[in-house]
């Protein structure tokens, strides 16, 4: 049954309790004078000091009962090789124990006046004193301790250990080399043994090639007093019921593994100490680290409830000068599970003591100062760390490797000191990436690489982060309550963090992107000196947008001074929260940051400029207000820096601009200005109208040059027909700029084709019929709108067209149009901002009836023109987060007028020339409309306009004719078109 012990015990584990029982294990109970050189069976188990090679094959080693009667040794080791030059290469080994060994047998108890001290009883392979051993192909199983080195080397290849401890190693002449070895190790929670896949101390060595390491309920590596662990290709499963120890916590003291139980109790009755830690020796861990080195490449960990690096300071330090203990991972991913787990876990003593006799001198009043200076917001972190230099150096170098911890602390630091150094795409990430308590000091150094989580900083406590080249810190909130975490404020939530110094040099640091958790906020120092530095391409990415009223954006708080000049990039929110901000007249200013220190106007500014939020078009820009600004100071009821900012502050902070009114006016309401591209948008329906105009006047012109030679038509099958045609013409809108009326520029160039059918003749009345299609560009340019490009668009369409002429000259022309057109926005600040895509369809009835004066060869043709456009948009979504829809607009148009033509006579009758002038007036029958970006804004009118012009068509064959001619147009009303126009082409008749 498992001992309980009501003192100390002290597991001396190889040590000064084990070695004073190795030397007459397997032998008599009385020491000899001198051993006897040996090499074989002894008893039943195998013994080797021969100082020579020797080869062992084919063997199996039984540990069950002590084959010895009274006085015969409790301990049991399968091979024992001793001695300097004494070598054996074994292959083919089997080796078992018994799972009584395995259980409360497992260890020996020695009385003493102070506790108990307890050995295991069951070894695989024992190396010492020089002696080394090659096993290969080899199986240790059910046995205390696998593989035992003192000052001797063991190396086992494709080999097999299950054992409560895989391997120790000891002295600093002694290694051992596991290769493509597994280990299993099976912890019981009720026994007070130390269970680990590898211990290794004193200045020795242990390297693990390509193997694998499966724990349950144990621990997976033991480093102390400068021993080295080596793992290159290693694949470590560690899993534990808990992350606890019920039972007891595991030590190291004087070379010795010190195991105390919890129902141990101080000889003196006294109490705990007053400050309250966990003790960090409670803790299953991946990495048990007291010192030395460890080197972790090429591999992989997955850890369930424990501590991924546990460090803890050398309680046998007693060497003099600074001592450098290295943590290497380089190319290996590391992920800790467990809500209680943490990633590093570093809580010292001797922090603390320098910590507490700080707080002793500076007395009361300094306290009492320093939790006034703690803001509403919880802060209460430390600045600059002033101590003396340890004896103990703590250096956590990541290299391409990963260390995720995804539901508690990356990184956490009680009373301690380590720095941690992220290099070539390295990542650490944490549901909490740093806690940070007590006296300690934490250094972070990341070089393209990227850390994911918040901070705390605890009050005394220090963390400074340096990120270069590229790398990126995500602050987070928590998302999984770990009860570990210790907050330096009782009111600090899981959106804020904090830490003390931030170095940022052509890096990041991005607050995740909103969720229903809300915003965030980043206090970075303390109120003295230099706290945050920018370098080169810095940038800090912030979440805006939301209810008026509460907090509209993520935060940073910087108490102390700034240097540098940060770019900042806004995010808006998810546009469920539109509603709430739509039609405000003064939208409130939004505060990114704030300065309690020195600053410059250009400390920070937007890297695009301006932002828009909340899915609308308005634009906000960064204004800086402070005691140097040129904008003025900071307007104190702003204030969220607390005591810190009443001496006057910097505030970097989001606004509007508005609109500035005609009439210099205060009495009328604000109107925001809107983003450069909008004004493209408002002048797209119209301009796709217009164009809609152009294309049915010339697509009539076939149904007039029809009209004009019946007989042709009549005698003749089909006849083909191309044209081309466009214009440039000027808008202007009826809308005033508060009302976000745009005038621009509308260039249209299109091309025709198409065909004549047979004329089909019924009594007095003659019809014709065609097709055509048409390809046409029009680029858009709006008029005073700084910011805004030309933007081009193309456009393509398909007409049908019809025409019934009676005898007496009155005739009805038909036209039905259906197409399509798509183009992209340009500005000067974003380049393309959409994709735009539409379907345009037209219809038209034009009618008249020609009046002819013989003696002089002219005709008077009077017309009534009835005209109805309709768009459809499809809906888009613009580069500045706002959705674009622009619903369907219709448009009817009235043209009233007529042309004058006359026939000059020529000597062929197959030749002829006609001369014509044209004069038209247009009228939108206007409704107000309305596109939605957002908001919903009004489309100006199409307005109405004058057009005059004159033409030529030249019949040169019977077969082949060519005409042109030329416009000018002129708007009539405060909206309209102003501009000329040209068309020209050929027909030809088969």
């Amino acid at each position: 049954m498992t001992p309980v012990f009501k003192n100390r015990m002290r597991l001396y584990a190889f040590t000064t309790a084990l070695f004073s029982f190795l030397p007459n294990m397997g032998a008599a109970a009385d020491a000899e004078p001198a051993k006897e050189a040996i090499c074989g069976e002894k008893e039943q188990f195998y013994q080797c000091n021969n100082g020579k090679e020797n080869i062992l094959e084919n063997q199996s080693y039984y540990l069950g009962e002590s084959p010895q009667g009274e006085g015969g040794s409790k301990f049991f080791v399968a091979m024992t090789v001793e001695g300097s030059n004494t070598a054996v290469d074994a292959k083919n080994i089997k080796i078992a124990g018994t799972r009584d060994l395995l259980g409360s047998a497992m260890y020996e108890e020695s009385p003493d006046s102070k506790g108990t001290f307890i050995a295991p009883k069951s070894y695989g392979v024992f190396a010492k004193d020089g002696g080394s051993v090659i096993i290969s192909d080899s199986t240790i199983k059910n046995v205390a301790v696998g593989v035992l080195v003192d000052g001797g080397a063991i190396k086992v290849r494709r080999g097999v250990i299950e054992a409560a401890i895989g391997a120790f190693v000891k002295k600093e002449e002694a290694f051992t080399v596991l290769t493509d070895t597994k280990i299993k190790i099976v912890g019981d929670r009720g026994q007070d043994f130390p269970y680990a896949a590898i211990m290794v101390l004193n200045d020795a060595y242990a390297k693990v090639n390509d193997g694998l390491i499966d724990v349950e309920n144990a621990d997976g590596f033991h480093i102390n007093t400068g021993g080295h662990l080596i793992l290159d290709g290693a694949t470590i499963s560690l899993k534990n019921d808990v992350v606890r120890r019920s039972n007891g916590a595991i030590g190291w003291q004087n070379d010795v593994v010190e195991w105390q139980s919890d129902a141990a109790e101080s000889q003196d009755g006294n109490e705990k100490q007053e400050y309250s830690i966990v003790d960090p020796s409670d803790f299953y861990s991946l990495f048990d680290f007291r010192g030395g080195e460890i080197n972790f490449t090429n591999g992989s960990a997955v850890a369930k409830n424990a501590v991924g690096l546990l460090i803890r300071e050398p309680v046998n330090d007693n060497k003099e000068g600074v001592e450098l203990n290295d943590v290497d991972f380089e190319n290996s991913s590391i992920t800790i599970k467990g809500s209680e787990s943490y990633g590093i876990y570093f809580s010292g003593e001797k922090g603390k003591n320098n910590y507490e006799m700080q707080r002793d001198e500076e007395g009361e009043e300094d306290e009492e100062e320093d939790e006034g200076e703690e803001d509403e917001n919880g802060n209460g972190e430390g600045g600059g760390y002033e101590g003396d230099l340890p004896s103990q150096l703590w250096l956590i170098r990541l290299a391409r490797s990963s260390l995720s911890v995804p539901d508690n602390v990356a990184l956490y630091a009680s009373d301690a000191e380590y720095s941690i150094s992220l290099e070539q795409g390295a990542e650490i990430s944490g549901d909490l990436l740093l806690d940070v308590q007590g006296g300690s000091f934490i250094p972070i150094f990341a070089s393209g690489s990227s850390l994911k989580g918040g901070s705390r900083v605890g009050e005394g406590a220090s963390a400074h982060l340096s990120l270069s080249n590229g790398s990126t810190w995500t602050v987070t909130q928590r998302k999984w309550k770990g009860p570990q975490v210790r907050y330096s404020a009782s009111n600090v939530g899981d959106s804020f963090s904090s830490i003390s110094v931030v170095n940022l040099s052509d890096s990041s640091v991005i607050f995740e992107r909103l969720s229903s958790m809300g915003y965030q906020t980043l206090s970075i120092g303390n109120g003295v000196e230099k706290v945050y530095v920018a370098d080169g391409d810095a940038r800090l990415y912030f979440n805006a947008g939301g209810l008026p009223g509460n907090q509209t954006s993520d935060r940073l708080f910087i108490r102390g001074d700034v240097s540098g000049t940060t770019t900042i990039h806004v995010r808006s929110v998810p546009e469920s929260s539109e509603r709430y901000m739509r039609n405000e007249e003064d939208s409130p200013a939004i505060s990114l940051i704030q300065v309690s220190g020195k600053a410059q106007e250009d400390s920070f500014r937007l890297g695009s400029g301006y932002v828009t939020l909340n899915g609308l078009p308005y634009p906000y820009r960064l204004r800086a207000y402070g005691p140097d600004s040129s904008l003025g100071p900071a307007e104190a009821d702003r204030n969220l820096l607390g005591r810190e900012g009443y001496k006057g502050f910097w505030d970097f902070r989001l606004e509007n601009e508005y609109i500035k009114s005609s009439s210099g006016s205060h009495s009328e309401a604000k109107v925001r200005t809107v983003v450069p591209q909008v004004s493209t948008y408002l002048l797209l329906p119209n301009a796709v109208f217009h164009s809609g105009l152009m294309d049915v006047s010339n697509q009539n012109k076939q149904a007039e040059a029809m009209r004009a030679a019946p007989q042709e038509f009549l005698n003749k099958r089909t006849s083909f027909f191309t044209n081309a045609y466009g214009g440039r013409q000027r808008y202007a809108s009826d809308l005033s700029k508060v009302e976000y009326g745009y005038g621009g520029d509308i260039h249209y160039d299109a091309a025709e084709a198409g065909i004549s059918l047979k004329a089909v003749e019924s009594g007095s009345v003659v019809g014709f019929f065609g097709a055509m299609g048409t390809y046409g560009k029009f680029s858009l340019q709006p008029e005073d709108v700084e910011g805004s490009k030309k933007s081009k668009f193309e456009k393509w369409s398909a007409a049908v067209y019809g025409s019934l002429q009676h005898n007496t000259g009155l005739y009805v022309n038909g036209l039905l149009s259906y197409g399509l057109f798509e183009g992209d926005v340009s500005t000067d600040a974003r380049g393309k901002t959409a994709s735009i895509k539409g379907k345009p369809l037209s219809a038209s009835l034009t009618s008249g009836k020609a009046f002819a004066v013989e003696s002089e060869g002219l005709v008077f043709d009077p017309q009534v023109q009835l005209i109805y456009q309709r768009i459809f948009f499809d809906k888009a979504r613009d580069i500045d987060n706002f959705d674009i829809d622009m619903g369907q607009p219709e448009q009817w148009t009235m043209r009233v007028g007529g042309r004058l033509s006359k026939r000059l006579m020529t000597n062929s009758a197959s030749h002829s020339v006609s001369l014509y002038g044209k004069l038209y007036v247009s009228n939108d029958l206007h409704n107000k409309q309305f596109v939605s970006f957002g908001d919903d804004f009004q489309l100006g009118a199409l307005g109405s306009s004058l057009e005059a012009g004159a033409g030529v068509h030249a019949q040169l064959s019977s077969k082949f004719a060519l005409y042109g001619d030329l416009s000018y147009q002129h708007k009539l009303t405060s909206a309209g078109f102003s501009g000329t126009s040209f068309s020209g082409g050929m027909r030809y008749r088969f």
